[in-house]
């Protein structure tokens, strides 16, 4: 049996001395929850989303907002060479500290869809300003 078929069995064969008594089961519960909590999490992450009054950037452990008005700009930067180029929304805060959007996947139009967030997110802010 090679190495990762005894941690397979050592596994599995915890799981299923854990599940015999009901402290094991409700460890594995709590187990599974978690691990569903964390896939859906993971799913919904890396989203910038453009709202009527705030942008919020979701990451697998963290979600941060900013009001138009705390916002200076948003710029495109494409990075890369020929057809490995991959587009970035760079966030520049009033406060200096600039956030860059990067996207897990990468879709074959993707720099026209930055370019559009980019447009939208910029239109935002030159209206919050004139408010």
């Amino acid at each position: 049996m090679t190495s990762n078929g005894v941690l397979v069995a050592a596994l599995f064969g915890t799981v299923s001395s854990a599940t015999h008594g009901a402290a094991g089961k409700t460890a594995l519960l709590v187990l599974a929850f978690g691990g569903l909590a964390l896939a859906v999490r993971a799913s919904l992450s890396h989203v910038l989303i453009v709202g009527p009054a705030r942008l919020q950037v979701k990451s697998l452990l963290r979600t941060r907002s900013w009001g138009y008005s705390e916002l200076e700009s948003v710029d495109q930067v494409v990075e890369g060479q020929g057809a490995y180029n991959r587009s970035f929304a760079v966030l520049h805060p009033r406060n200096g500290a600039n956030y860059r959007f990067t996207s897990v996947s990468e879709a074959p139009n993707s720099s026209a869809i930055i370019q559009s967030l980019v447009a939208n997110v910029n239109q935002h802010i030159a209206n919050n300003r004139t408010a």
